[in-house]
């Protein structure tokens, strides 16, 4: 679906949880079809993770490289606050 919506975003909210509750079939077919995305296809891949990179399991590392990874720390409540004053 994603090829024919192009450009398009496939989005995975907490990769360890979906990793862990998909099973081996599930995660296989999403790595067979991802690793058939043609590489000029306008296809972002974004998932969040409560662990960095090198914490996932073997498999979800190769879902990213290592300079994917973007760390947002966590703010404090008068950083959000301040933010949506």
């Amino acid at each position: 679906e994603a090829c024919r919506a192009a450009p398009a975003l496939l989005y995975l909210p907490d990769l360890t949880l979906w990793w862990a509750a998909a099973g081996p079939s599930l995660r296989a077919t999403l790595l067979s079809l991802l690793s058939a995305v043609p590489p000029d296809l306008p296809l972002l891949l974004l998932a969040t993770s409560p662990v960095p990179w090198a914490e996932l399991e073997d498999q979800a590392q190769d879902l990213f490289s290592p300079g994917d990874e973007i760390k947002v720390p966590a703010q404090t409540q008068e950083e959000r606050r301040q933010f949506f004053a």
